[in-house]
């Protein structure tokens, strides 16, 4: 999330099929004016991690499109498309895009930088491509798995305009004077109410019959992942662990980053999980995850209700999940 140089908001919207959308938004009412479009016809479900030119004329995004199936990772290439004509280029480079995952514009607009995420290497080492840019309209884009990652000059947009205009409401707010004590405390008086998730009395949920499946990657560097282990906590000390484990189950998964992408499992299928446990009654005990490198399945792990752990059976691939259980450490 976060906003271009010229006041052009954009967003990530989580959902079963990545792809980068393009709508109109009227900035004064919030209404959507035209309906989010695919930014491309031809290579639907392949396009990820949109980064707005500085002047807001040009989205870049990264796109699957050497992948045979739109659910399989690949190679992926940069294209940067107009918004102004329509027009779009992809941008030749002789990078393997199967682990890069995140693009950004230089200050003046005229190249992209492109990295892999942390902890993995490869060479060359990140580079730069040349772009061209020019200004723009109104416009917002979506796009699944799109988060920016902490580093590099500037904090993460998310965090950098949560401040600027939601808490502080002034574009001109300067990160650099971010005071800790003083400015979390203003955040939670402006709008704590609003956005904070943070009661753990979820009494009237569970009693309506209601479930409620929560995960996050152990490896996160954008939302510490004892953020959510410590609000399980709380929520089992108010309700009871057998209240809480009816209704409300946690599952944390090694090595996996903010949402995708790190080097444990990060692909599984957590609403299939939440549809059996409420239409069929069965709590899931463990959720199958893969990781897939160049398209294939190399490595498959249970993920398991906290607080238990896959623990590995002392025999056999410790790339497969049989060989694997479920304990309480």
């Amino acid at each position: 999330m976060g906003f271009t140089r010229t006041g052009a908001f954009y967003y990530g919207l989580s959902t079963g099929m990545p792809d980068v959308y393009i709508a109109t938004l009227d900035p004064v009412t919030g209404r959507v004016v035209t309906a989010p479009a695919p930014v491309s016809q031809q290579f639907q479900g392949r396009g990820s991690s949109p980064a707005w030119s500085p002047d807001g004329r040009f989205v870049a995004y990264l796109s699957n499109r050497r992948a045979v199936a739109n659910l399989v990772r690949g190679p992926r290439v940069i294209c940067i498309r107009s918004l102004e004509t329509g027009e779009e280029r992809q941008v030749s480079t002789p990078l393997s895009f199967e682990v890069f995952h995140r693009l950004h514009w230089s200050p003046d607009g005229r190249f992209l930088l492109e990295w892999p995420p942390r902890g993995r290497s490869t060479a060359p080492p990140p580079t730069r491509e040349r772009a061209r840019s020019s200004p723009r309209a109104s416009r917002l884009a979506a796009s699944s798995g799109g988060a920016g990652w902490p580093g590099g000059p500037d904090p993460v947009g998310l965090l950098a305009s949560y401040f600027k205009y939601v808490v502080f409401k002034n574009p001109d707010w300067d990160f650099r004077t971010y005071d800790f004590d003083r400015d979390v405390a203003r955040a939670d008086s402006e709008v704590g109410a609003t956005l904070n998730a943070t009661d753990p009395n979820l009494k009237a949920f569970v009693e309506r019959g209601s479930k409620l499946l929560l995960y996050h990657g152990w490896s996160d560097p954008l939302i510490a992942p004892h953020n959510t282990v410590n609000y399980y906590e709380r929520v089992r000390t108010t309700l009871g662990t057998r209240e809480t484990e009816s209704a409300i189950r946690l599952f944390m998964a090694p090595g996996m980053n903010h949402c995708r992408g790190g080097e444990g499992p990060d692909t599984f299928d957590a609403l299939a999980a939440l549809e059996q446990w409420v239409e069929q009654k069965k709590a899931p005990d463990r959720i199958l995850a893969s990781r897939i490198r160049s398209g294939n399945v190399d490595r498959t792990r249970p993920l398991c209700p906290y607080p238990q752990a896959a623990r590995y059976k002392g025999s056999g691939s410790t790339d497969e999940a049989a060989n694997f259980v479920c304990t309480t450490p």
